[in-house]
């Protein structure tokens, strides 16, 4: 195939250069949404910021559509006009080092992960930081658009904890984005920065894992047709709630064992979680 006789010789010996019909081809590309299937006609699984560019600069130069991807959870209807384009993921150059630099307030997290293994890694460390909700979602995507984590009432939103970004632009170009250093796309990846390019390592705010780090977690179930009453209860908790309480999202399932005689009711959830404090929630 051409783009193995092209592309191959110049990638690092490190980066997989993945076809159709390589046996870690589906494993690697397999969306989580079947209902917005991609036609990769290649993957690149990049072992450095280098192959990342010699990838986008290939597919320039060939007037081929690429799509850089982590934990595969995106879902927008655009995905489906993709076709035959080359995929680009950072799995082969995925690495956790806490920066001495600073103290180790901030860590480099290059490559592609998902939330649940480097918050797992992180720990490890003596280290915690704002992270996704769902363990099996990738953490640069989630952290481009603003983020949602359990620790955001403590630290902020995962981009919060932004501070340097190692990014591929489109033509290829490889730049620093922070404070210092292209300030203009600092400010537009720190929430809205999921196609201004590619990152390739961002170095984050990290802290120490409290001794006294314990958890508490409890699920309340509700029929959506109790929604209207329970929204303002919701709403009057959230504006006097702690810092080191998340009351996250609800959630509209179906759970026929909850309802057995109508099977098609949407059941409402509601998670609490509480960490740092002596306060036990006891009303479900």
């Amino acid at each position: 195939m051409a783009i193995t006789q092209e592309l191959g010789p110049s990638l690092s010996r490190e980066t997989r250069l993945l076809l159709p019909s390589d046996i870690d081809f589906q494993p690697v590309g397999q969306r989580w949404n079947v209902h917005y299937p991609i036609e990769y006609a290649a993957i690149v699984d990049a072992s450095s910021e280098e192959d990342v560019a010699t990838a986008v600069k290939y597919a320039n130069s060939k007037s081929i559509p690429f799509l850089a991807f982590n934990g595969t959870h995106g879902a927008q209807l655009p995905l489906l006009n993709f076709k035959n384009g080359i995929g680009i993921t950072t799995g082969a150059m995925k690495s956790l080092k806490i920066n001495e630099a600073d103290g180790g307030k901030t860590a480099w997290i290059k490559g592609s992960w998902l939330s649940g293994h480097l918050r797992d890694e992180l720990f490890k460390l003596g280290k915690r930081t704002t992270m996704g909700s769902c363990d099996s979602t990738g953490i640069i995507g989630p952290m481009l658009g603003g983020g949602h984590g359990f620790l955001q009432g403590q630290y902020g939103l995962l981009a919060d904890q932004i501070v340097e970004l190692r990014v591929v632009l489109a033509d290829g170009s490889i730049v620093t984005v922070s404070e210092e250093e292209n300030k203009d796309l600092f400010w537009a990846m720190r929430g809205a920065g999921h196609n201004f390019g590619i990152v390739t390592a961002v170095r984050y705010k990290v802290y120490d894992v409290p001794k006294d780090d314990e958890w508490s977690h409890g699920m309340t179930v509700f029929k959506a047709t109790q929604l209207e009453d329970l929204v303002p209860v919701f709403n009057g908790i959230l504006k006097n709630q702690p810092a080191e309480l998340a009351i996250w999202f609800p959630q509209f399932v179906k759970i026929p064992d909850f309802d057995p005689k109508n099977v098609s009711t949407h059941v409402f959830h509601r998670r609490f979680y509480l960490c740092n404090r002596s306060h036990r929630l006891t009303r479900q």
